[in-house]
């Protein structure tokens, strides 16, 4: 079995990279290793190859004809620098069984890796001038204290705030809103991978099936990179937190995807999950 050793970035999976135009990425694989090798069996450990695709140029681990292209995979570390945009990097770790069989090697034979690159201008920041919003939809039938969902952006976005519903009006809570790169579906159960987005301790309560803003924000999303997002009440039980029976259910605009998974229990991450249960809320952004 092969692994990666550093991994292409700290961070994983899919970790980002960000930074301004010009912005040079190394990718350093030097120390991946086999650990099938052992002292009765050296010749298992026969990591040989290294393989980085830019995203926006550059190889690819395989030719056209599926066959496994070995001729520019001998370097270990290498560099390259990006324009302003958002970009998906893959590097690959093959071993010699993978060189001399191709396509037809299975298993972990071919170890793969990603990394999201994110460039903003030379002049500054990336520039979002347009505020949109996507709504799953505010007709509960049930409650507790949290939600999970996923987001998917088709272009670069901003996010700047949440809507949720909650069930009675009035009174100030606190909601906390975690991200993680990946589907939050088989990840709803445990606080790894997740990273919290920020907490709004002064939510005012509008009251059943209408939008409670939530100040929370500031995640550059990058397009064709799933996000997992837990939205939970921390203030349980001094509200709840509704939503909808059914699904899982996707919801679309052009710019973003929005799919909803579990209705969660209290305490965060630990608290029972419920599925299939719709969020009800507003992702707002800036394009």
């Amino acid at each position: 079995m092969l692994r990666t050793r550093p991994p292409a970035a700290p961070g994983s999976p899919y970790p980002v990279i960000s930074g301004r135009a010009p912005l040079e990425v190394t990718f350093n694989l030097c120390q991946s290793d086999d650990p099938d090798e052992s002292e009765d069996a050296p010749e298992e450990g026969d990591t040989v190859n290294w393989q980085f695709h830019f995203g926006d140029d550059g190889t690819e681990p395989f030719d056209a004809d599926g066959s496994f292209n070995a001729n520019s995979a001998r370097v270990c570390r290498t560099s390259h620098t990006y324009t302003e945009g958002s970009y998906v990097a893959t590097v690959s770790v093959t071993d010699k069984h993978l060189e001399d069989q191709g396509r037809d090697v299975t298993g972990m034979a071919r170890v793969v890796e990603q990394v999201a690159i994110e460039v903003s201008g030379g002049g500054g920041s990336t520039s979002f001038k347009n505020a949109a919003s996507i709504t799953s939809l505010f007709a509960s039938n049930n409650q507790f204290a949290g939600n999970t969902f996923d987001l998917q952006a088709s272009v670069p976005l901003q996010v700047t705030g949440f809507d949720v519903n909650l069930a009675t009006a009035g009174g100030t809570h606190t909601i906390a809103v975690y991200y993680r790169t990946g589907t939050a579906l088989g990840a709803e159960s445990s606080a790894a991978g997740w990273t919290l987005l920020g907490r709004d301790t002064a939510v005012v309560g509008a009251g059943l099936d209408a939008a409670s803003s939530v100040s929370v924000g500031g995640l550059t999303l990058t397009p064709g990179i799933v996000y997992g997002f837990y939205v939970d009440l921390e203030s349980y039980p001094s509200n709840s937190l509704r939503y909808t029976n059914g699904g899982p259910a996707t919801f679309t605009n052009g710019d973003l995807s929005l799919t909803t998974y579990h209705g969660k229990g209290n305490p965060v991450f630990t608290g029972t999950s419920f599925l299939p249960r719709q969020w009800n809320g507003t992702v707002h952004y800036v394009k």
